[in-house]
């Protein structure tokens, strides 16, 4: 299963990712982290990604926040989207016509990352 993560402060997500991996995924996720917006241009190869996490508040060096990526995303007609974040968004999803979109809050449990891969997993 190929997962993207879209998450500027890498190594406070990549710890998770690895630890469900290896417990719960016998090392068969690839994770590829793209720390900034600009950093990803293959959006002809989104279909490629069983599933992508966004990280709402990415740093201000990135060109677009995470509902920009977002919204590049949808254009682009992908849905399997986890929104990462350590605030309350539930709110702003809705009122861009997201609700649909799960969330992730940081600091990331393992139990909690572990469902939501399952959910996607084909």
């Amino acid at each position: 299963m190929k997962i993207l993560v879209f998450e500027n402060e890498i190594p406070a997500v990549s710890e998770a990712f690895n630890d469900v991996n290896k417990l719960d995924f016998n090392d068969q996720l690839q994770v590829t982290y793209i720390d900034k917006s600009q950093n990803f241009k293959e959006f002809r190869k989104l279909n490629q990604y069983d599933l992508i996490f966004v990280d709402i508040d990415l740093s201000s060096n990135s060109e677009k926040d995470g509902y920009g990526i977002i919204e590049d995303l949808k254009s682009h007609n992908y849905d399997r989207i986890i929104v990462l974040t350590g605030n309350i968004v539930r709110d702003e999803l809705k009122e861009k016509g997201w609700g649909d979109i799960k969330i992730l809050s940081k600091p990331i449990f393992l139990n909690e990352l572990t469902d939501l891969i399952k959910i996607y997993k084909q």
